[in-house]
């Protein structure tokens, strides 16, 4: 986050680009102090996001196999989920996939959110590795409802790790969470003109997209959806985080090193599906239908080819990349509004480095 003398600092910069940036270098280097500058004022206007009740979880190799068949349970009887992906970035390179994030919607605002970490997976021959599948084929089902801010073309790269398979992917019900919250937002703010008749509409502010700055055509930001509807901030400072490392401490023992970075990565993750949570519930209390996509097929427009098996003894086959140390977070995350975790076996069924310039970097940073 940058501080205050820093954030002026941003704004001159970028009304005063120097001429050596041109073309995608400039637009790169304006696009990263415009993200600066908005996460500073941003973190100013709005409170901190606030989360519903959840139980947080981390799937890798270390998982409990009693814990996977809780969840497989919890996911068969539910039929709503927020899904989210996160990718590892290469320098110079296409983004590698590294987490899905899956939350189980449950009854009274509660959910489970699940982080599958897939730099971090058993061998495939293991009854681990078969009940992660598992968990993936009770939700990747023609009968439950996914929402996604966005579409579920991001789930194709994940199918190398062989836990699921396109046809699955296809077979989902999802909902376009991002197209459908713009459409509410239209329907809830249309434009309103102030007259000298109705004294009352002087004193009200419009809230329609042309009003707030945004262009009828223009997607929404979860980002933004956070902050215009509930005056939260929802951080994205960690977009380009490092969440290939394993978020999870059994994965990395009882290093400490830099253990507040991994959980922050895990709060951005989860943070993600928890958000998305909030933005349903509201859109449903004010009487909002959400249309579910039809279950087009959706091809890959290049092929991902299976990864190799990680061994135990490997926190993380791409550990060579990265030149900072290795990391920790703690798998009980500390949040006051985190649910203890119960069995889930109570619940019954029915129940309600991108590749920028290294120079533009080193300047911002």
């Amino acid at each position: 986050m940058l501080s205050e003398d820093e954030y002026y600092t941003a704004l001159h910069q970028l009304h005063n680009v120097p001429s050596k940036y041109r073309g995608t270098q400039r637009q790169n280097y304006r696009r990263r102090l415009k993200k600066q500058i908005k996460e500073y004022e941003y973190n100013i206007k709005y409170t901190q996001f606030t989360p519903l009740p959840y139980i947080p979880y981390h799937v890798n190799r270390k998982t409990p196999i009693p814990i996977l068949q809780q969840l497989i349970q919890a996911a068969t009887s539910s039929t709503e989920f927020t899904l989210d992906t996160e990718s590892m970035k290469v320098y110079k390179a296409p983004n590698r996939p590294a987490l899905i994030q899956v939350q189980i919607l449950l009854p009274y605002k509660l959910s489970l959110v699940v982080i599958c970490e897939m730099m971090h997976l058993p061998h495939r021959q293991s009854e681990t590795f078969a009940l992660i599948a598992e968990f993936f084929k009770a939700i990747f089902k023609h009968n439950k409802s996914m929402y996604i801010w966005g579409t579920n073309e991001e789930l194709l790269p994940f199918t190398q790790f062989q836990l699921f398979t396109h046809d699955q992917i296809n077979a989902i019900e999802t909902i376009d969470l991002q197209e459908e919250f713009k459409l509410f937002w239209q329907q809830q703010h249309p434009h309103r003109r102030s007259t000298i008749e109705d004294p009352y509409s002087l004193n009200q502010e419009c809230r329609c997209e042309t009003c707030i700055g945004k262009n009828t055509s223009e997607s929404w930001s979860l980002q933004d959806a956070i902050a215009y509807s509930f005056n939260e901030y929802l951080p994205k400072l960690l977009t380009e985080g490092d969440f290939h490392i394993g978020l999870d401490e059994n994965l990395v023992g009882h290093d400490q090193t830099q253990q507040g970075y991994r959980r922050a990565l895990t709060t951005y993750a989860l943070n993600d599906c928890l958000s998305m949570q909030r933005i349903i519930i509201s859109m449903k209390e004010k009487g909002f239908q959400f249309k579910r996509t039809s279950n087009e097929v959706i091809e890959p427009t290049f092929s991902f080819s299976p990864i190799n098996d990680i061994d135990d003894d490997d926190d993380d086959i791409f550990e060579r990349q990265r030149n900072s140390p290795e990391i920790e977070s703690s798998n009980q995350i500390s949040r006051t509004n985190q649910l203890a975790a119960p069995p889930i076996v109570i619940l019954e069924q029915n129940q309600t480095s991108t590749i920028e310039d290294q120079e533009i970097t080193h300047q911002l940073d």
